[in-house]
């Protein structure tokens, strides 16, 4: 679908997953933006099955170096984290988590794509990991022709 008040904006919606096996702490995609193109991020969500007592946390990052948008902060200025709440239990050893977080951040096209990181936190002092999580990351906004 095109706008046809704004005819370089051109809608996006795009998901991935990420996976942690057992002694994994932290997990990325890369994702590229065309060229000629910006993407503007306007929201990001992300649903999560991770074992009882982790805490997971989803970062949206540009690659170096950071692109500058009329005072607006941009990816590389500052990431952005989302911090899922849990919602209940997917099963007897983990827990389901959920967040939605509306953003206004931009990512370049070529090399100055951005990555989507999922990384977990554990309270206990030996910070082992000994089963799986999975991450689900949704992203919606524009690109942008330059």
């Amino acid at each position: 679908m095109r706008n046809g008040d704004e005819p370089a904006r051109h809608p996006l919606q795009a998901s991935g997953s990420l996976h942690l096996d057992g002694g994994n702490s932290n997990a990325f995609m890369y994702v590229a933006v065309p060229a000629g193109t910006r993407l503007v991020i306007e929201s990001a969500s992300t649903q999560i099955q991770i074992p009882t007592g982790e805490s997971p946390v989803i970062r949206i990052g540009a690659q170096r170096p950071p692109i500058q948008v009329a005072g607006t902060l941009a990816l590389g200025a500052a990431d952005v984290f989302l911090q899922p709440a849990k919602v209940g239990p997917f099963d007897a050893s983990q827990d389901l988590r959920q967040g939605t977080q509306l953003v206004r951040a931009y990512a370049a096209a070529g090399a100055q794509g951005f990555n989507i990181s999922f990384a977990r936190y554990r309270g206990s002092s030996d910070g082992s990991f000994s089963s799986i999580a999975d991450a689900t990351v949704s992203i919606t906004g524009d690109l942008i022709d330059l």
